[in-house]
């Protein structure tokens, strides 16, 4: 495991990257985001990247990033639960993209545990942050095994009831991490 700081956020706290090896594969995260910054095999890097923490703050987009708590689109930036509205900024027309300014992809997360080829990381946010209730401890895992799967486990509590929907916006280079994305076609048989 190799352990460096990466860069600083606007606020000049430190973001680092911790980058594993099991075999030919590996994989590197960077605290910002608890964002996927790296994978692949050999000396080939499969996942798309931004050069810097200052790109991952200024540019659109959740590259590589853990995305929650709500990930996808919250209709007029409104929910119900339990007979509550609760209003959330509205940052994709009148719709709530990706739980907005608040999400745990472009907040800094702290190393909770290291593994020869697994990380930990975790986040707290406070109730009502974003507008969603409750306050949320969140953990991430990644764990790289020696035939080269990448494992991604999630958990996250809350003081109360939230609509959680967590997931990883990473985007894959199929080309063996040459040229671009471009002219990748994927079909799902679902």
């Amino acid at each position: 495991m190799e352990r460096a700081v990466f860069g600083q956020t606007a606020e000049g706290k430190d973001v680092e990257r911790l980058s594993f090896r099991n075999g030919r594969f590996h994989f590197s995260v960077i605290t910002y985001g608890a964002v996927l910054y790296s994978y692949g095999y050999d000396d080939v890097n499969i996942v798309l990247n931004h050069a810097t923490v200052h790109d991952y703050e200024t540019m659109g987009g959740f590259l590589g990033a853990v995305v929650g708590p709500y990930a996808n689109r919250i209709a007029k930036s409104e929910f119900q639960l339990d007979g509550k509205v609760y209003h959330l900024e509205a940052n994709n027309g009148r719709n709530n993209l990706h739980s907005g300014s608040v999400c745990f992809g472009k907040m800094l997360w702290t190393v909770e545990g290291v593994g020869e080829s697994s990380v930990t990381l975790g986040l707290a946010t406070p109730d009502g942050a974003g507008g969603f209730p409750g306050a949320h401890e969140i953990m991430i895992t990644y764990s790289l095994s020696a035939d080269g799967t990448l494992t991604l486990s999630y958990s996250m509590t809350s003081t109360k009831k939230c609509p959680a929907a967590l997931t990883n916006h990473a985007y894959f280079n199929l080309n063996g991490g040459v040229g671009t994305v471009m002219n990748h076609i994927v079909t799902v048989p679902a």
